[in-house]
């Protein structure tokens, strides 16, 4: 604001005001609960999405998938890429979902006889 008479009489009323602000603000911060040492973060995420997902399903109908450390490291990779990094694949790609699939089931196949 400009040097004038008139600032100068609102300088006081927006001072206040900001203080208040602040205050709020402040005041609110000391509002939240303080973190728990003995739970990992993020552990709480993962647990609630795990229930949510098998609420309305059995634990029998679920398979276990052993993924070669290969196609793991590639999926981990794009993971991150995808979440952290904003990148993007550009499609068609190879090797798609169906040839990845065709894969695995051929490494099971040989890998169980």
């Amino acid at each position: 604001m400009k040097d004038t008479e008139a600032n100068r009489h609102r300088q006081p009323v927006f001072t206040k005001k900001r203080d208040e602000d602040k205050n709020l603000k402040s005041g609110h911060a000391l509002q939240m609960k303080p973190r728990s040492s003995n739970v990992g973060r993020g552990r709480k995420r993962k647990n609630d999405s795990l229930n949510k997902e098998t609420n309305g399903l059995q634990m029998e109908n679920f398979v276990n998938i052993q993924i070669p450390p290969p196609l793991k490291k590639q999926l981990v990779d794009d993971c991150e890429f995808i979440t952290h990094l904003g990148k993007l694949v550009k499609l068609p790609r190879t090797p798609n979902v169906d040839d990845i699939l065709e894969k695995y089931c051929d490494y099971r196949s040989k890998k169980d006889g």
